[in-house]
């Protein structure tokens, strides 16, 4: 990764550039073709046959499910419907060669046979509910040994845990393998010897041993931003967790669970910063997140580093706005092709063609302009970008956008004048370093009157002369506050040959018992 130092542009509430009033809606995603149904959608999966053929499978309201040939890219077909009972719910995942759904209206699991194609279209359907046990689930997850899990199974009767299946053992007639009543478990995913469990009216979710998967054991909980955790997704690595809450103005988050008994937020974000539409099932792709966003449609974002996720590609199908469940439902980004659909409630099927860009980084620090003290918790934004950051106790921060050429930083803080870093230059996979100083309120630090005139010259080297002879008690601090001289009596000259290069603040006081001060540099 290349490192590009920009200059200090600046500074505080003096000036401010013309800046686009619109944020280009989509980017680094291709539409290659689309699917209209005369019915709502809910959830979307893929599946790649014997020959390579890709298919996208289709939850569809008053159906079951639509299988779709999408291998020809910017056409695609409809080559098989399954029927099932109405339900605005419909969950969708496959096994080997074998599709799976689940539906809030009832009738259990429906599987679908896909082996046959693409020669058959003729596929044999099947339906299984345990001599009756269950009737309805949320959502399932399939792990890597076959075991089916189903979240949420007959909520609406009160048992609201999950149920556990043996696929492997038979993928349409399976054992019983686990069976959990309570909590309610609304959507899971294993991974590993963990299994991640979201607790949507708890607002958190649940990490959890699964090393004996007949006996999970909770390790932690996390609240989530918005108290609401609908699903959740581990990285490659499995040292992070990215979840989303279905309310409105919901963030895509992002934490460190490598100790399931301290886990800590590291970020979060917003498509629209200031935004009420709704984040509702995040996927992760390499080091992508790929998030299906209701009304906003497909939203990626960047996670190479979880502490800084950048938005670096989007695709709004919806013409809906606002918080409404209206628009994407879910995406599915696993194509050996590289290709991704995502399903639009009323809009109907999308193919895409995405192009994974890293982010433009940008990591700074922002400082006082007279001091060169850090400033904390001061507020980074990206004009005309994504959601806002804050600076550390240090004056760091990490940002960045996914539109690389000349970029704009605003920069708020309390006490301080509004700043900004104009035409900062970002690429790519780049990251650029700045540092802003804001400029006070005030007239000086702690309203201390301002003499640039005390001590000379300025810059200096090696030494600092004193021009005004009342000098009577000299205070010199460094950027990070700490006392370098103190002295009293009157002064005429200072050794400063071992000081180290930076910014000085001077504060003396004279006979009057006045308190004046000067900012100064070290030069070499």
């Amino acid at each position: 990764m290349n490192i590009s130092l920009s200059r200090i542009l600046l500074v505080g509430g003096l000036f401010i550039s013309a800046l686009p009033s619109l944020i280009a809606q989509n980017f680094n995603i291709s539409l290659l073709s689309r699917l209209q149904y005369n019915s709502q959608l809910s959830a979307c999966w893929g599946y790649v046959d014997k020959t390579g053929k890709e298919y996208a499978l289709v939850g569809v309201k008053n159906a079951g499910i639509s299988v779709v040939d999408i291998s020809a890219g910017i056409s695609v077909k409809e080559v098989f419907r399954s029927e099932a009972v109405v339900s605005t719910w419909k969950e969708i995942k496959t096994y080997g060669n074998y599709a799976y759904l689940v539906s809030e209206g009832g009738g259990g699991l429906q599987i679908l046979d896909l082996s046959g194609l693409p020669e058959n279209t003729n596929i044999p359907v099947y339906q299984f509910n345990d001599n009756g046990k269950f009737a309805t689930a949320h959502t399932l997850w399939i792990d890597e040994d076959g075991i089916l899990y189903l979240w949420g199974w007959n909520n609406f009767a009160g048992r609201r845990g999950y149920l556990a299946y043996d696929l492997k053992a038979n993928p349409i007639n399976p054992p019983l393998f686990l069976e959990k009543i309570t909590p309610y478990m609304h959507d899971g995913i294993t991974y590993g010897k963990r299994m991640y469990l979201s607790h949507i009216y708890d607002g958190n979710f649940g990490v959890y041993d699964i090393s004996d998967k007949r006996n999970p054991i909770l390790l932690g909980t996390q609240q989530t931003p918005n108290n609401f955790t609908h699903n959740t997704w581990p990285s490659v690595d499995g040292n992070y967790l990215f979840t989303t809450d279905e309310r409105a103005g919901s963030y895509v988050a992002a934490y460190d669970v490598r100790d399931p008994q301290n886990i800590q937020e590291v970020d979060r974000i917003r498509t629209q910063p200031d935004g009420q539409s709704i984040a509702h099932n995040v996927h992760v792709y390499n080091n992508f997140l790929v998030t299906s966003y209701y009304t906003e449609g497909v939203v990626v974002h960047d996670a190479t580093d979880p502490e800084n996720l950048i938005e670096v590609g989007k695709y709004d199908c919806s013409p809906f706005s606002g918080n409404g469940f209206n628009g994407v439902w879910e995406v599915y980004p696993y194509f050996p092709s590289g290709r991704m659909i995502a399903s639009d409630i009323e809009g109907g099927l999308f193919v895409f063609q995405p192009s994974y860009r890293l982010g433009c980084y940008v990591h700074g620090t922002v400082v006082d302009q007279f001091t060169g003290a850090p400033i904390p918790n001061a507020k980074v934004e990206v004009v005309n970008d994504n959601s806002p950051t804050f600076t550390a106790g240090n004056g760091s921060f990490k940002t960045g956008t996914g539109k690389p050429g000349n970029t704009t930083l605003k920069v708020t803080a309390p006490g301080y004048q509004v700043g900004y870093a104009h035409a900062v230059p970002v690429r790519n996979g780049d990251t650029t370093q700045v540092r802003i100083e804001l400029r006070s309120l005030s007239t000086g630090i702690g309203g201390l009157t301002q003499d640039q005139n005390l001590a000379a010259p300025n810059p200096f080297t090696d030494r600092l002369d004193f021009t005004h002879q009342s000098v009577t008690q000299v205070r010199i601090t460094n950027s990070l506050g700490q006392v370098v001289f103190q002295g009293e009596g009157e002064l005429s000259s200072l050794s400063t040959a071992e000081w180290p290069t930076g910014y000085y603040v001077l504060q003396y006081e004279n006979a009057a018992g006045q308190q004046i001060q000067q900012k100064l540099m070290k030069v070499k």
